[in-house]
């Protein structure tokens, strides 16, 4: 009885907290309703007010969980002492596992879970707690060790298996321009590929910056298109990951990311019917968790990355887990999982991508042939390969092929050829491709070798990789690889915040970009007068689009938006960003006047006409923008109107601010209601408020998706409503100038630093 009546008192206390809570919700929620607009403004209750609900909100959702664990509880508790009194032996009700309502991000349908860790063989934070990031020489490996072989671990039924991958990187923009590289450089290159693979059917090449072959592209006869249709079907040339550009992945937002990836996709759709499988991101400063995450969900398989810590490298080699499968931090099951392939060594040209000696490698790097511009530092040159040399250099290179090798799991083996704007000359064609195809048909004639090498793709690699093991036995690896170190300790960690102008001026570009596709696809269906002739191919508004979206794709490169490339190269980026806002703002007005019916919305537009102004007046590639002053007075020019637009996906309640030039002024929405609204003083230098500008701040609702106007009418000072309230002013630290028409300035009667 004792512990019933124990029940009855505890449950009671329950309801009456439950009922309590209710009763405090409501009374907040009357109060705020029953404040004037002075009271409002002044306890800044209108800022701050959804986000109290929105809390009082969750908290009650976690007390009712709380509720039912408790009267799950007390049944157990009511049915033990039950059974117990009649001696007899029930099951107690299972006990649900420790609420995990508070312990997600979002909500009970989100998967994340703040003290989740997935099932991995390799957590990146835990690793980086062992690692020494030490950097002791390891011989001619300097960054690892010395790598022993026995010739015996290869045979006729195992043989190594070589592809030699020749490439050409190509930045969009670093210490030159885009277009300055095309010219000197990126046109060469390619019009020397579709010549040079054509004269052997062996030859492989991969590319990757979409940005660059489309200008190629625009400018090849009917014939040349066919030929590079031609050596895409013969798997010669492989398009990899099909970007726009090889985009950073610290600075760039991850819709960036995909934007640069969907402009080079679609690309690739639309002019060759091509769909990339691998990615190859060989030069970004350092390997995030987004990229492997996107690409698994645009559709590609496999992915080799480059600059990672090389302290991470070399722990991974020592255990053969260069290779693994990248998972996402919320997942379990693998849905998310990534094939990735490590490069093992310092970088990606040819001295540290043969094997681990990069002065054995660099002599076959046949560039570095004697006059031919390049030189190797160790001071020991390639040679050219001929009858009687070609099995010592083929030894010599298959031994340095083996010793790679030995830090992966399978008997493949993916060595890149190329760096930095290579193959810009015929003769680079001819000498590397000439003289690796006697060393691969020198290996492959002599059995007792035990190797099969030849040119390949990034693909080809992977398919005979997967040939080789199946991915379930590659470990599983959650986890970033930030900050980078090349060497020492050179971390690579300055271009999170370099030119931050620019980074905040993409930032814009984005979401300009989002408005314009959005209004430009909402005035297309619309149906209303006008709505045919945005997306008609001459004189519609596509072009402005692709173009603010292609600028937008370039920036994303990993000069580019990481602010590493030459000052004149970032002038060039800016003035392009700056051209995408000026289109972006011209689709989104032009769209707008169509949805609202304005004048001159049935026809295509000229050039030089405007409808609207915009807010931030752009004027230079360097400066941040001008705010537009809307001006009106009585009774010359009573009214102005502003439409506001939300291209988001849910409803949107803020405060939004305009200058204006008189604190006279009342506000009507869509229905012709007056609204509250706030007057500010805009400070200019120091303490000094202007005198002629001020500060309009009121509540927009804006649905999903909605184009939303507001009426400001300019009225007489003795009209002013009641909803038009001036904010309080107080100075703290100083006063010398007057205050504004209409203010109350409340000084401090002992000036001092705030």
């Amino acid at each position: 009885m004792k512990l019933k009546r124990a029940v009855i008192v505890f449950g009671s206390l329950i309801i009456l907290v439950i009922i309590f809570t209710i009763y405090t919700a409501k009374d907040l929620t009357l109060s705020v309703r029953k404040t004037t607009i002075t009271q409002e403004l002044k306890d800044n209750q209108w800022l701050h007010f959804e986000d109290r609900i929105k809390q009082l909100e969750d908290d009650l959702s976690r007390h009712h969980n709380a509720v039912a664990e408790i009267k799950i509880a007390m049944q157990n508790m009511l049915s033990s002492s039950t059974n117990s009194m009649q001696n007899k032996k029930v099951a107690p009700l299972p006990l649900k596992p420790p609420l995990e309502v508070n312990k997600m991000i979002y909500s009970t349908l989100c998967p994340f879970h703040i003290n989740f860790k997935p099932r991995a063989d390799i957590q990146m934070l835990d690793l980086y707690k062992i690692l020494t990031f030490d950097n002791p020489d390891g011989g001619a490996w300097k960054q690892g060790w010395r790598i022993e072989v026995d010739e015996k671990e290869w045979n006729r039924k195992n043989k190594l298996k070589v592809f030699v991958v020749p490439h050409s990187h190509n930045d969009p923009g670093w210490t030159k321009t885009l277009e300055e590289y095309y010219i000197t450089q990126t046109k060469h290159i390619l019009d020397n590929m579709i010549v040079k693979l054509a004269e052997d059917a062996r030859r492989k090449f991969i590319w990757a910056e979409i940005s660059f072959f489309s200008m190629w592209w625009e400018e090849l006869e009917k014939e040349q298109k066919e030929v590079v249709k031609r050596l895409l079907q013969n798997n010669q040339l492989e398009i990899v990951t099909g970007g726009w550009v090889m985009n950073d992945e610290a600075n760039s937002h991850f819709i960036s990311i995909i934007h640069q990836l969907s402009e080079g996709h679609q690309w690739l759709k639309q002019n060759l019917n091509y769909t990339p499988i691998s990615h190859w991101s060989i030069d970004p400063f350092g390997m995030g968790l987004t990229q492997p995450a996107i690409l698994k969900n645009v559709g590609l398989q496999n992915m080799l990355i480059q600059r990672v810590h090389y302290s991470v490298k070399k722990e991974l080699a020592k255990t053969k887990q260069l290779e693994f499968r990248w998972r996402q931090l919320w997942d379990n099951s693998g849905s998310s999982d990534m094939f990735c392939h490590m490069m093992p060594f310092y970088g990606y040209d040819v001295p540290h991508t043969c094997g681990p000696d990069p002065k054995i490698c660099c002599q076959f790097d046949f560039k570095r042939l004697p006059n031919h511009g390049l030189h190797c530092p160790w001071k020991v040159p390639p040679v050219p390969i001929t009858d009687k040399n070609v099995a010592q250099r083929a030894e010599m290179l298959l031994d340095q092929y083996r010793k790679k090798s030995k830090l992966y799991k399978t008997n493949v083996v993916i060595a890149p050829l190329g760096d930095d704007f290579r193959y810009d000359h015929p003769t680079e064609w001819d000498v590397q491709y000439t003289n690796y195809q006697k060393l691969f048909d020198y290996m492959n004639a002599n059995l007792q070798l035990n190797v099969q090498a030849q040119f390949g793709t990034l693909t080809d690699y992977f398919k005979e990789l997967r040939k080789n093991k199946d991915i379930s036995e590659f470990p599983i690896l959650s986890g970033d690889f930030f900050t980078y170190a090349d060497r020492d300790d050179h971390y690579w960690s300055g271009y999170y915040t370099s030119r931050p102008f620019y980074k905040r001026m993409d930032r814009i570009l984005l979401s300009y970009i989002r408005a314009a596709e959005t209004l430009h696809a909402l005035t297309h269906h619309s149906g209303k007068p006008g709505s045919e002739w945005v997306t008609d191919s001459v004189n519609g508004l596509e072009h402005l689009l692709v173009s603010a979206r292609q600028n937008f794709a370039l920036f994303q490169h990993h000069d580019g938006i990481t602010g590493t490339a030459k000052d004149h190269v970032v002038v060039d980026y800016g003035k392009r960003l700056l051209t995408s806002i000026h289109n972006c703002q011209r689709v989104i007005q032009l769209c707008t006047n169509v949805l609202l019916e304005g004048m001159g919305s049935q026809g295509p537009f000229e050039q030089d006409t405007s409808y609207y102004n915009f807010e931030d007046i752009w004027h230079s590639h360097n400066n941040l923008p001008e705010r537009m002053q809307i001006t009106i007075g009585v009774p010359d020019l009573p009214t102005k109107k502003v439409v506001i637009y939300n291209s988001l996906a849910f409803t949107r309640h803020e405060v939004v601010t305009f200058h204006i030039n008189t604190p006279f002024i009342e506000i009507f929405d869509f229905r012709g209601k007056r609204i509250p609204c706030q007057i500010s003083p805009i400070f200019e230098y120091g303490s000094t408020m202007s005198q002629t500008k001020y500060e309009l701040a009121f509540i927009a609702n804006i649905p999903a998706f909605g184009t939303v106007s507001y009426t400001i009418t300019a009225v007489y000072k003795e009209n002013k409503p009641e909803e038009t309230v001036f904010s309080q002013i107080k100075i703290f630290n100083q006063y010398g100038e007057k205050a504004p028409n209409g203010f109350k300035v409340e000084v401090s009667p002992s000036p001092s630093e705030f």
